[in-house]
């Protein structure tokens, strides 16, 4: 049947089914069919070491010779140690003569099978199966195997006969798969915690807690302590009895036959040196989870212990450890205290970031400021950042490691911190004359109890970092929003000068019509109407006074040329640009270099004194008018050779002079308007209606000098005709 099975199976793989086996092939293969092979007898311990779980459950047959190295009748269990390896059997649950004689060191034969155990294959009574036991021979004692640090949880260890050294940390009932009654004594060792088993006795508590904190070397069996997944997690040792428990420092109960040493010289050879070191002093901060910082009058050291009892900084304990640099530092480790009195917390050292960097304040209570950088949150703890003399370095909360955020100094502060100083130390370089390397401090931080050893001195600046970001984002936004806003204003300015110079030059221009048409009114018209009046006063004394009537024509030409003047001149006043594109100054040498520029007889110079400043249209115009009408007296009547025309610019008033140095007048006989000459008339006339007082001097060859004084000449400011 077995046969066909297989067949089957390999049709079906092969993509197709068998016909069906006629009756009598079918009883052929079943007289043909082989029973399996016989598992092979396993005679040595390795050999049972290599199967698999899986394996360990078929039940191989084991005949191995070898020497005992632990009984526990109670429990029904044995280890046999041949020269391949060591395991577990199981005695008979009904010994015998053989089996109660069994002791350690018995050379044994053992006949069993194979069983899947806890942590590697064991050999076991199952049921019916042929086990037996056959002692050999008697032999001595067995030596246990020494584990340092690196062995102590190696699996390759398991059942074999060992020996750990440790310090003992305290007792609890062991285990009932070892028996009833057993103890188990916590030890810590350099390779991690373990548990010694010992069988049931009958020493009191009072004498196992003595042992608390002695160092011991413990024999047994190791036993590993594995998961479900068949994973060490752990070391046990099965010692046969209490011969096993070898003390090597005792525990509490002698510390005082240990002498007290100087924290300063833990590290340091004295006559008489024991393992331990015992140590006085004041806790200056404690980690519940690790153990405690300790000072006296020498220095500061770190005490690591498993103990559990409470301390707190100020109280006064005594510590036997074991000695260690810890990295570069003095500590006592695997350490066991006792609390002896109270006293006043060690006032804290103040101390810079730069000297707390170099490593000789490491483990004091020492006083730092610095400013808060950042907050470091982990899941378990949070931690403070902080800067002061160039250095970074962390304020590590102890305690109220779950404290929220709020209660911690923000960002920026200066703060204040009482704390522990703790360095981080390298080894350096070799030292070529001792071959040996130093250690040297490399970073620190300060170990805190809670938030409020972070005293704040000063809250963060207004302006951080960010705000600083942020105001310049502001203003970036407001800068590009100005320079739309002016762009807009800009174009809407424009617009609105347009518009402006389009009504102002509409209104001057009305304004210069108003302005010729009075002027024609006032000189033309009128002169025109005197004109008429001298010629028919000539037209009626003509017949009767021929002479009279020849001055009275004499008059009328004079006052018709002086009307072709003063029309031209409103003409050239109609087309005149030069007060719209300067000032006096230059308006000065426009019209002087239009009218007289061609004269190679007269030179006329121009100058200016004063702050040169713009007058009101109407100042500015007559007063161009009246140094003109002088400079064409001059040239006209006086033949001279040189014209000088000065302006001289005061706060409040300006002043004209026009002199030259032609034939010029006796004082009372300038020429009148009676005489047909209106020039000087002209000029006093523009010289009232600007407000301006005007003087007029001259000598018989001598030259003539016209000065006119315009105050308060500022008053009212106004821009210049356009025409």
């Amino acid at each position: 049947m077995f046969l066909r099975a297989l067949v089957c199976l390999l049709g079906m793989i092969s993509g197709f089914a068998p016909a069906a086996a006629p009756p009598e092939i079918d009883a052929s293969l079943a007289t043909t069919t082989k029973a399996p092979p016989p598992l092979p007898i396993l005679r040595r311990v390795v050999d049972v070491q290599l199967l698999s779980q899986y394996e360990a459950e078929l039940g191989y047959p084991v005949q191995i010779q070898g020497t005992v190295t632990y009984v526990n009748p109670g429990a029904g269990l044995a280890t046999l140690r041949d020269s391949s390896g060591a395991t577990f059997f199981s005695l008979p649950e009904q010994p015998d003569e053989t089996t109660s004689s069994i002791t350690r060191g018995t050379v044994v034969r053992i006949i069993g099978r194979t069983q899947r155990g806890s942590f590697a294959p064991t050999v076991v009574v199952v049921g019916d199966a042929p086990v037996g036991i056959e002692i050999v021979s008697r032999r001595t004692q067995p030596r246990p195997t020494h584990l340092d640090a690196d062995d102590l949880n190696n699996p390759a260890n398991q059942s074999r006969y060992v020996e750990v050294r440790g310090v003992v940390r305290g007792h609890a009932p062991g285990p009932l798969k070892f028996g009833e009654g057993n103890i188990a004594i916590s030890i810590s060792a350099s390779g991690g915690p373990f548990e010694a088993i010992l069988p049931a006795t009958d020493k009191t508590a009072a004498e196992i807690d003595k042992l608390i904190g002695a160092v011991v070397t413990v024999r047994g069996i190791y036993v590993p302590i594995a998961t479900q997944f068949h994973k060490l997690i752990g070391i046990q040792l099965l010692a046969q009895d209490w011969s096993e428990l070898l003390i090597e420092d005792p525990g509490l109960g002698a510390f005082a036959e240990i002498p007290i040493r100087t924290v300063n010289s833990v590290l340091k050879f004295q006559p008489g040196t024991r393992l331990r070191q015992r140590v006085s002093g004041i806790v200056t901060m404690d980690d519940p989870e690790r153990g405690f910082y300790l000072a006296d009058r020498t220095g500061w050291l770190w005490v690591e212990t498993p103990q559990r009892d409470p301390v707190w900084p100020g109280v006064m304990v005594q510590v036997v450890g074991f000695p260690s640099d810890k990295d570069g530092y003095p500590a006592l480790l695997n350490a066991v205290f006792a609390v002896v009195g109270d006293t006043n917390q060690p006032q804290p050292l103040t101390v810079t970031a730069s000297g707390a960097y170099s490593g000789i304040f490491h483990g004091a209570p020492v006083r730092m400021q610095g400013k808060v950088v950042d907050h470091l949150i982990q899941p378990d703890s949070q931690s403070v950042l902080l800067e002061s003399d160039d250095h970074f370095y962390q304020v590590r909360l102890l305690a109220d490691r779950i404290a929220p955020l709020p209660e911690l100094p923000s960002v920026g502060s200066l703060v204040e911190v009482s704390g522990i100083c703790v360095n981080e130390f390298r080894r350096g370089a070799q030292n070529q004359t001792t071959n040996t390397a130093g250690f040297h401090s490399v970073s620190f931080y300060l170990h805190v109890r809670r938030p409020s050893d972070l005293a704040l001195i000063a809250p963060p600046p207004f302006w951080t970092g960010r705000r600083v970001v942020w105001a310049l984002l502001l203003i970036a936004v407001a800068l590009v929003a100005s320079m739309a806003w002016i762009h807009a204003l800009r174009r809407q300015v424009e617009r609105q000068t347009l518009f402006i110079e389009d009504k102002l030059e509409r209104e001057t221009v009305m304004e210069e019509r108003t302005r010729i048409a009075r002027e024609l009114h006032d000189t033309l018209e009128q002169e025109l109407a005197g004109i008429q009046m001298q010629l028919d006063a000539a037209s009626g004394n003509l017949g009767t006074a021929p002479e009279v009537a020849a001055e009275t024509l004499d008059m009328a030409r004079a006052m018709l040329r002086h009307s072709r003047n003063e029309t031209r001149r409103s003409v050239w006043d109609l087309r005149s640009t030069a007060l719209e594109t300067g000032d006096l100054e230059s308006a000065f040498q426009e019209v002087m270099s239009m009218l007289h520029g061609q004269n190679p007889d007269v030179k006329i110079s121009i100058t200016c004194r004063g702050e040169r400043k713009r007058l009101p249209t109407q100042i500015e115009n007559n007063i161009l008018r009246i140094a003109q009408e002088a400079v064409n007296n001059a040239v006209e009547h006086a033949r001279p050779k040189h014209i000088k025309i000065a302006l001289d610019y005061q706060p409040a008033s300006v002043t004209l002079r026009v002199s030259d140095d032609g034939a010029g007048f006796a004082p009372g006989h300038e020429r009148s308007a009676k005489d047909g000459h209106f020039g000087l008339a002209g000029m006093r006339e523009r010289a009232r209606k600007i407000k301006g007082r005007i003087t007029i001097e001259s000598k018989p060859n001598a030259g003539t000098l016209v000065a006119l004084t315009v105050p308060n000449a500022f008053d009212t400011a106004s821009k210049p005709n356009k025409t």
